[in-house]
């Protein structure tokens, strides 16, 4: 770390994932609004992202906008035997919470598609997944990420429920389009897989209200 607490840079890593360099200014015109808030800008060989987060008395919320290469989730998703290819770019994110109100959530999420390998039931499986777009949004007092291809099918969803709780939906369309055709006769856009499970660094994250 170098710098003030208003303005400086670290690097930053997590279980051995080097996540780049973080830069931050203080943007004192939040001061207006009653909130503390820094622009930011995070930046590694495989990813640019930037924008601003502001914390009042009563909440806190970030904005975010960039690109990534789609491998900078691959050390995550090593525990789930998954491995993606691709870029992935962001725009106009964004995510708020509050003491007394509902979070805030919007933004969207383009992945250009490209060749997945996962397991599953410990058999090796791989894919060439096409372009997809996901738009977050809050639903029922709960960030939800909404994934579908180009045309609008939809394919899963990504909800983040209270204390931490993450929850995938898998619609029959994406089984089909991953290789791996669902057998029961259910829409495309059915959900026929849906897993859950708590995520340690988000669990005193409150997305909703009191």
């Amino acid at each position: 770390v170098r710098g003030r607490w208003w303005r400086g840079e670290c690097a930053i890593a997590a279980k051995e994932l080097a996540l780049g360099r973080l830069a931050w200014q203080w943007a004192p015109i939040g001061l207006t609004a009653g909130e503390l808030r820094f622009d930011w800008q995070l930046e590694g060989p495989d990813h640019a992202l930037g924008g601003t987060v502001a914390v009042r008395p009563d909440g806190w919320n970030l904005e975010a906008a960039g690109r990534a290469a789609a491998a900078l989730a691959n050390p995550a998703l090593a525990a789930y035997a998954i491995r993606l290819d691709g870029d992935l770019a962001m725009e106009a994110l964004a995510l708020g919470a509050t003491v007394n109100e509902p979070a805030s959530a919007a933004g969207t999420l383009h992945w250009s598609g490209g060749d997945v390998a996962y397991r599953i039931g410990g058999r090796p499986f791989a894919a060439a997944l096409p372009a997809m777009a996901g738009r977050l949004a809050l639903v029922d007092g709960e960030p939800t990420l909404a994934v579908a291809t180009g045309a609008g099918e939809r394919l899963f969803e990504i909800r983040l429920a209270a204390g931490g709780w993450l929850h995938v939906a898998l619609t029959k369309r994406f089984l089909d389009v991953a290789g791996n055709p669902w057998p029961g006769a259910v829409a495309d856009d059915a959900v026929v897989v849906e897993v859950a499970e708590k995520m340690a660094v988000l669990s005193a994250v409150n997305f909703g209200p009191p």
